[in-house]
């Protein structure tokens, strides 16, 4: 039973940093694109 648990916590852990991630990255691409744009004008 407790073996259950861990990997079900552990499982959601992954989803968890699985759905966290694309929202960084475009965090990350859309303050790259408001820097290069604020570098061109």
């Amino acid at each position: 039973m407790l073996l259950q648990s861990v990997s079900i916590a552990s499982g959601t852990e992954d989803f968890v940093s699985l759905s966290i991630l694309p929202t960084i990255i475009a965090s990350l691409l859309n303050v790259y694109a408001t820097i290069s744009t604020n570098q061109l004008s």
